[in-house]
């Protein structure tokens, strides 16, 4: 086999290169100092070379937050694009960051909480590796790596509410104003709901407490720098229904801030997910004690409110007799005739007992939907020819509480 015999001269042949290595990367400039920004503020942000780089630069953006006051962590501090990174490339030459979209400018939302929020950069260089290989990318980021710090003081703590109505004993059936304000402006603009409660004491519900536009919850709006509350229709005042059952009705109001929306969370995907999203940026600011009114309706003698002639016919006649009673209880009516001149009334007064039958109407589930609202009808057994003799009549009920108010019929 043929031996290798080493011929190189003592002096070896040699070429020599000098490379200075990738660049420095230039000055790193945010379009934003560090410095205070306010809650829930979508803050833009660009990034930018002080001069150009010789090479392709990719990066990320990345949001560290700090909590302060033993803040929660607040998930609503993340880019517009989502998420805590957003990527971005500079191209050989340029000095401007371009994120997805063609986008020159990235946004994040500042949150609710008290926190520093930082933003750092990172960049790598894209170097062909050869031929038809795919580029490596060699991180260029300088060793204090570029940031910017925000600091957020978080919302803050929701003014004093006040109602314009103190609470206490209302009337039955009454239409009650309410009107809502805070002991002053507000930072944002604040949404909220006023749910009305009722604690029956009469073991039944009323379903005719309830708002003047209908249920028992109502939307209002304080804009930021105002302290009224608005409701549907630009009016500061709503009413509610006081209803007819004896028991106490609770006003509660919650407020919340609606933080604004990103551009991903209003175009992303179908109606569910773009549901959760919006749900997920209003922020609940009510005090661990929510403010509330209190109203009573108090137990009471019935109240009659109207009565009117039923059916008549040979030798009888009927009267309807319409009111309601807070305790949800009726023991007797009494009716007394008047007669026309020169009538002679055998009879003129009648007690009718009626307290069975108004217990088993009370304690039947249908009558819960009337709160303690009736209708009862009594019929009347004449001599032929004597219901001509009657000019009117008058009826008041009674129950354990006292006795109602009279209401008249004229007869003839």
């Amino acid at each position: 086999q043929a031996q290798g015999v080493d011929v190189t001269p003592e002096t070896e042949p040699t070429v020599r290169f000098e490379s200075e290595g990738l660049p420095a990367l230039p000055a790193v400039r945010f379009s934003r100092e560090s410095g205070a920004v306010e809650p829930t503020e979508q803050i833009p942000l660009q990034v930018n070379l002080a001069s150009p780089y010789p090479l392709d630069l990719s990066g990320v953006l990345t949001l560290a937050t700090e909590k302060r006051d033993f803040a929660s962590e607040d998930a609503a501090i993340q880019w517009e694009t989502g998420g805590r990174q957003a990527a971005f490339e500079i191209p050989a030459g340029q000095t401007v960051a371009v994120f997805a979209g063609e986008a020159t400018t990235n946004a994040f939302q500042t949150g609710t909480e008290p926190v520093t929020i930082t933003v750092t950069a990172r960049f790598t260089a894209e170097i062909a590796s050869g031929s038809g290989s795919q580029a490596q990318g060699v991180d260029v980021t300088p060793e204090t790596e570029p940031t910017v710090r925000f600091e957020s003081e978080g919302l803050p703590a929701l003014p004093a509410v006040r109602f314009s109505q103190a609470g206490g004993v209302v009337g039955a059936a009454e239409q009650i104003p309410l009107q809502l304000t805070l002991a002053r402006p507000y930072l944002t603009d604040l949404r909220g709901v006023l749910t009305l409660a009722f604690e029956t004491r009469a073991f039944a519900n009323d379903p005719a407490i309830q708002w003047a536009t209908g249920g028992r919850q109502v939307a209002f709006e304080i804009e930021a720098g105002q302290t009224e509350a608005m409701f549907a229709g630009d009016t500061t005042t709503n009413h509610f229904q006081s209803g007819t059952v004896t028991g106490s009705i609770v006003v509660t109001a919650r407020f919340f801030v609606q933080l604004e929306d990103s551009p991903s969370a209003a175009a992303g995907g179908g109606g569910g997910n773009a549901a959760v999203s919006a749900q997920a940026q209003a922020v609940d600011v009510t005090p661990d004690d929510p403010p509330e009114v209190r109203f009573d309706v108090q137990e009471g003698a019935p109240v009659l409110q109207r009565v009117a002639q039923g059916s008549a016919g040979q030798g009888r006649f009927s009267v309807q007799i319409t009111g309601y009673s807070t305790a949800r209880s009726v023991d007797s009516f009494s009716v007394s005739f008047t007669g026309v001149a020169g009538s002679d009334l055998t009879t003129s007064n009648f007690d009718v007992d009626v307290e069975q039958v108004f217990r088993t109407y009370y304690t039947n589930q249908q009558s819960a939907s009337f709160g303690s609202q009736f209708t009862v009808t009594i019929e009347f057994t004449l001599d032929e020819g004597a219901f001509e003799d009657l000019a009117s009549l008058s009826v008041t009920a009674s129950n354990d509480q006292g006795t109602s108010n009279a209401v008249s019929l004229t007869l003839n």
